[in-house]
């Protein structure tokens, strides 16, 4: 299995996040986004510091790198996110994705899938089935998305 690690993490999902880009974002901007879209609470909003935290340990980026990436994807002329201060702290900053932010993110799902569907589109559905439930047993979560 151990010889899977390499190709699965860097050719396959190193490429999957620049297709994710779309030329138009880097591969942590991208992160950040479908970070927010799959994390966020309810209502959107999610913390800074749990976004730090996250993009910290998968890019082993410091909080002033986080930053960067953040206020660069924040401004023109990206602006796919918003930063409010958060409402028990003056100090702590709240983040959730524009509506430029979210059609992003689902021109970045066309992306993926465009991106799967070249990598694994050949295969039959029966080993796409067994591959997914693989991975949902391996990691605990079950994704209810489409083979």
């Amino acid at each position: 299995m151990l010889g899977y690690f390499y190709p699965v993490h860097y050719r396959f999902g190193m490429e999957m996040e620049q297709a994710m880009g779309q030329g138009q974002l880097g591969r942590k901007q991208a992160a950040l986004l479908w970070l927010l879209h799959s994390e966020a609470g309810a209502d959107g909003w999610m913390p800074r510091k749990d976004i730090e935290a996250t993009l910290g340990t998968w890019f082993e980026m410091s909080p002033p790198n986080v930053t960067k990436i953040i206020r660069d994807t924040a401004s023109p002329p990206h602006e796919m996110i918003e930063i409010i201060e958060s409402p028990g702290s003056g100090r702590e900053k709240m983040l959730r994705l524009t509506s430029a932010g979210r059609e992003f993110v689902s021109t970045m799902i066309d992306s993926a899938t465009k991106f799967l569907t070249g990598r694994v589109g050949h295969m039959e559905q029966a080993k796409l089935a067994a591959g997914l439930a693989f991975l949902e047993e391996a990691f605990g979560q079950e994704t209810n998305l489409p083979i």
